[in-house]
């Protein structure tokens, strides 16, 4: 129940940042391809796909941080708090401990730093594909 509606909504995100990154995307590298006698599926995986890896890549670092950042779609669809995301449980947490600053402040680290961590380390690929096709 929580799996499915996120799974459906990076889907729908992936497919548009994707057609969005292979529509800008030079025709010359498709004909060079073709004349070199690669079919589709080559000229996607060897081609396409390296050449939109800063794209894929910006979108695994966006993908991941509105997964793990969930919050909605775990309350809604687990109202009996068996299933919880981090998010959801930090703010358990906080209902329950609203006094002790020092305990949520871990907590939101706690909850913050697998993203940021992801973010440092793909941060070059990430910058590099929010900017491409920006200049042109």
């Amino acid at each position: 129940a929580i799996a499915m509606p996120q799974v459906a909504q990076s889907v729908a995100f992936g497919t548009f940042w994707m057609r969005a990154q292979f529509r800008v995307m030079p025709v010359s590298l498709l004909e060079a391809a073709a004349l070199d006698g690669a079919d589709p599926m080559r000229a996607l995986t060897r081609i396409m796909a390296p050449a939109a890896r800063p794209a894929i890549l910006t979108m695994l670092v966006l993908v991941f941080m509105w997964t793990w950042n969930e919050f909605l779609i775990a309350l809604v669809m687990a109202p009996g708090g068996s299933l919880r995301t981090a998010p959801l449980g930090l703010a358990n947490f906080q209902g329950q401990y609203t006094s002790e600053t020092a305990l949520l402040a871990a907590g939101a680290v706690i909850v913050a730093l697998p993203t940021v961590i992801l973010f440092l380390f793909l941060q070059r690929h990430f910058i590099r594909g929010m900017l491409e096709g920006a200049a042109q």
